[in-house]
């Protein structure tokens, strides 16, 4: 990871992981919100996405992240830009979306989502601690957003969950 995060060790990525491997993602435009080192796009991608969006507001994170997706291959399928849910121009449609990141964020990310998401497209939301649970639930509802799925703590991510979501 460097001097960003995201090594693809933390319970919040491995719940992201857990998510895409369990859905797949051929074919599949996708938008990596807060991306960090760029864990999850590269897994996108190896997962057969056909484009990934990876945006963060760390500088050294997308330095980062580059430089991950060139040692695994997949630079040519990962634009990585510096902004932020409100200044990303791009209008979507995304199928998968992802937003790892701490809680307070996810309003902002969640109210693009009508925006961004697809009709049959589906983001996840993780960063969330176990006791936030309910009150993140109840954020991401009052956004227009159905809870697809909470995803169930393992020993590896114990304390941790997220929410695979998606358009009414």
């Amino acid at each position: 990871a460097g001097t960003a995060f995201g090594t693809g060790h933390h319970p919040t990525t491995a719940l992201c992981l857990a998510a895409l491997a369990a859905r797949g993602a051929e074919g599949a435009r996708v938008l990596d919100a807060g991306c960090g080192s760029g864990i999850l796009a590269i897994a996108a991608c190896r997962l057969g996405a056909a484009s990934v969006l990876a945006f963060d507001i760390d500088d050294d994170a997308l330095v980062q992240g580059r430089q991950n997706a060139a040692a695994n291959g997949t630079a040519a399928q990962i634009s990585f830009l510096s902004c932020t849910v409100q200044t990303l121009a791009d209008k979507g449609p995304y199928d998968i979306v992802f937003a790892n990141m701490l809680p307070a964020q996810f309003l902002p990310v969640a109210e693009r989502l009508l925006e961004l998401l697809a009709p049959s497209g589906w983001a996840v939301f993780s960063g969330i601690l176990e006791e936030r649970a309910d009150e993140t639930a109840r954020l991401l509802a009052d956004c227009g957003l159905v809870i697809r799925e909470r995803l169930a703590p393992t020993p590896e991510t114990a304390g941790w969950t997220a929410f695979v979501v998606g358009l009414p």
